[in-house]
């Protein structure tokens, strides 16, 4: 690819804890066939991944660059939570060659996406009473390597998705069994977080707390979970379980009759749990406003690239 691009051509990352995608948009429009997954184990640093893929796409100039970090993002600066990578808006743009580079969290990139998603891109796990309207408020959640949450708001000046670092909030135990879950971890990391139950080594550490044991990865506790694992089935429904409550909460805080969009692996493999009566029955277990919380649906969200997507879009509508 030369330089002979109308000049929206845009540079779009999407950087987890164990992955970075990195793709081509003409305008909104995600060129799919130029997605590509790096692993970052295998670089010392961003630049280095991006260097890897414009020599691959023999690209050419772009107008606009945005990297979605999973970090806490001051000022175009990333500070990685799960990884030990600052990402700095004058760094990418000196190996990108680009003046117009931003910087966003991972979950404000999947909040700019979701107008982009349609009905094949998401599954209902949980359906609400709520008739939805194109302005209702939305919240995003990620389940993966890290767990994190930011909630889209729809205001007369476009949209609006702030920073969040709710992952690293305290947990709240909502009964004696996840009261047991915490305190163990509290033991075991001197702080109960939702990233330490919710996030993928969740299901290790309540493996742990549980059934005392500590041998098992996330993916095998689901696999065991699947095959009829007992033990297994009942770690998968305590994450399920203190999913529900977590986001029942966010519904009372942020009002998302829009729905609540959850991303990530460890969201995809819960599904099964997510669409149970135990996550509903914790999601809506709110005393007197549980039959408030029926006006909330639940999704997951399919689309692998929507984070690239909600780059797009927001560093398209960004002022330089």
């Amino acid at each position: 690819m030369g330089n002979d691009m109308s000049g929206d051509l845009c540079l779009v990352l999407d950087i987890g804890g164990t992955n970075t995608r990195i793709a081509l948009t003409q305008g909104h429009t995600l060129m799919t066939d130029r997605v590509q997954k790096y692993a970052n184990a295998d670089y010392p640093n961003l630049a280095a991944v991006i260097e890897t893929y414009l020599a691959v796409q023999n690209a050419g100039t772009f107008d606009r660059v945005c990297v979605a970090a999973a970090g806490p993002v001051t000022d175009d600066r990333a500070e990685m939570t799960n990884l030990d990578w600052v990402i700095d808006a004058r760094d990418i743009s000196s190996v990108t060659k680009s003046s117009k580079v931003g910087v966003i969290n991972d979950l404000q990139a999947q909040g700019h996406s979701l107008h982009m998603l349609d009905e094949n891109d998401t599954r209902c796990v949980l359906a609400g009473t709520h008739q939805v309207r194109d302005n209702d408020t939305k919240i995003v959640i990620g389940m993966g390597t890290g767990f994190n949450a930011a909630p889209v708001f729809h205001t007369s000046a476009g949209r609006y998705v702030p920073p969040s670092e709710i992952g690293h909030a305290r947990i709240a135990a909502a009964n004696a069994e996840q009261a047991k879950v915490v305190a163990h971890i509290q033991d075991m990391e001197g702080f109960a977080s939702n990233e330490h139950v919710l996030a993928g080594r969740g299901l290790e550490r309540i493996d742990h707390a549980l059934n005392n044991c500590q041998d098992r990865t996330a993916a095998q506790i689901m696999e065991a979970a699947g095959n009829g694992d007992g033990a297994a089935t009942n770690v998968a429904n305590m994450q399920a379980s203190f999913a529900g409550a977590v986001y029942g909460d966010m519904a009372l805080a942020n009002l998302p009759l829009g729905g609540l969009y959850l991303i990530g692996g460890v969201a995809r493999a819960l599904e099964p749990y997510l669409a149970s009566d135990i996550f509903a029955h914790s999601f809506r277990d709110k005393g007197r406003f549980g039959p408030f919380n029926e006006q909330f649906s639940v999704h997951l969200v399919l689309d692998d690239f929507a984070a690239l997507k909600g780059c797009a879009s927001y560093i398209m509508a960004r002022a330089f």
